[in-house]
């Protein structure tokens, strides 16, 4: 009896070691929902360092996994395989604000909240955060890139992209006319 439970209890260590060995090289996941809880944006930092998203809407993939990031004009990836993630954290916000102008005298502000830290201890920039926000009508986020101590970079290009599901109708504001909706 008491060598089964030692052997069980060395069993029990081989697989939990093991699953921290092999944990390392499985890409790393993180979520936000909209506040009602309908919306998902799930942020996903691969191997190789580069991030990527996924969007769903009341479980529904809409956008498949798209790339995040930038190329800058030493064709360096921003991020890439030399960056870490310093820092994740969340919050929720259940706010408003009053508008100078338009048709609501109140504006409800209310939604959840991820911030991934990044950091590049091999160059420019040295840091990078990525702002996502989760509304009840839809997601934003951003890049911030605080300054730094070294020489400015340049940015060529985006690699921001919007891997549709689906054959969708967009519907947007037309910037070139005045568009006042259905109210006269």
């Amino acid at each position: 009896m008491n060598a089964r439970f030692v052997t069980l209890v060395l069993l029990l260590f081989v697989w939990l070691e093991g699953d921290s060995v092999w944990a390392q090289y499985l890409p790393k996941l993180y979520q936000v929902f909209s506040p009602d809880k309908k919306l998902k944006m799930a942020i996903q930092r691969h191997n190789d360092g580069l991030l990527t998203y996924t969007f769903a809407a009341n479980r529904e993939i809409l956008i498949k996994e798209s790339p995040l990031g930038f190329k800058l004009e030493s064709q360096e990836t921003v991020p890439s395989s030399g960056w870490k993630i310093e820092k994740v954290s969340d919050r929720k916000v259940r706010d408003e604000w009053k508008p100078l102008w338009g048709k609501r005298a109140v504006v409800e502000d209310h939604f959840n909240e991820l911030v991934i830290d990044l950091v590049n201890p091999a160059g420019q920039p040295e840091r990078m955060q990525l702002v996502v926000r989760g509304y009840n009508d839809g997601f934003a986020f951003c890049y911030k890139i605080p300054d730094g101590k070294g020489p400015c970079v340049n940015v060529q290009s985006e690699l921001t992209a919007y891997n549709f599901a689906g054959d969708y109708t967009a519907w947007f504001y037309n910037g070139e006319n005045h568009n006042i909706g259905f109210t006269k």
